[in-house]
């Protein structure tokens, strides 16, 4: 154990305990809703030009490209929905639920994780 450790078992108070008082004070768990609807707007521009493109191209060697930016795009949808599952982008659980559960659904079925509530 550290000496920090034993100062703070010491006094009563365990070093989780104070940082994650320091975290709350600062604000840093209150969901950022603004962040996330830029970010969602964002991804669904993304994700349309990147079907844009699939359909423009058609049947073309270039759509290696293409695939290489949706599985980016599929990637964001799936950090989203990770976010919206520790319910950080609004207060409401069912909106948190509804954003998360609909962007698993929009990535590839091997990388969908289960959102339990």
């Amino acid at each position: 154990m550290s000496t920090e450790q034993q100062i703070g078992r010491r006094h009563g108070t365990s070093m989780y305990a104070e940082l994650l008082r320091e975290v709350r004070a600062a604000g840093l768990l209150q969901p950022q809703t603004a962040y996330y609807i830029t970010r969602i707007t964002i991804n669904t521009a993304g994700l349309s030009a990147a079907w844009g493109l699939f359909f423009l191209l058609g049947n073309s060697w270039l759509q290696l490209v293409t695939a290489g930016f949706l599985a980016f795009m599929f990637t964001q949808c799936a950090m989203i929905g990770h976010d919206a599952a520790h319910r950080l982008i609004s207060r409401s659980r069912l909106i948190n639920s509804a954003l998360g559960q609909g962007h698993f659904k929009m990535t590839p079925r091997s990388h969908r994780h289960s959102m339990q509530s």
